[in-house]
């Protein structure tokens, strides 16, 4: 699932350029994914995390990106079934080379 992806990436960081290609028929994903203080991460170690359409479905939130840098996130769906909640959330606001593309909440 995309929280143990989350976990192992916080736990484990990246010593390179690095791409995750999620699956989407796997999914729909229900869970909110929360990627925090990734190591490793730098200009030339981009992390891109592409979700081919993947639908996450959550009560209040879709991705929470916390203190992560020269990240991409692509090509997700997110639905919100709550009566409130976020679809895409920065935490703190001190990023560098964030990037996020195709988002349909």
């Amino acid at each position: 699932n995309l929280q143990e992806l989350a976990a192992a990436l916080s736990a484990n960081g990246i010593c390179g350029p690095t791409t995750v290609q999620v699956n989407a028929a796997a999914g729909p994903y229900a869970e909110t994914v929360m990627l925090s203080g990734i190591t490793g991460t730098s200009a030339t170690n981009q992390l891109i995390i592409r979700g081919n359409g993947a639908v996450i479905n959550s009560t209040a939130g879709g991705i929470l990106l916390n203190n992560v840098s020269y990240t991409t996130i692509d090509s997700f769906v997110i639905n919100l079934t709550g009566i409130y909640g976020y679809g895409i959330s920065f935490r703190p606001f001190n990023y560098n080379h964030l990037t996020i593309r195709t988002i349909a909440c």
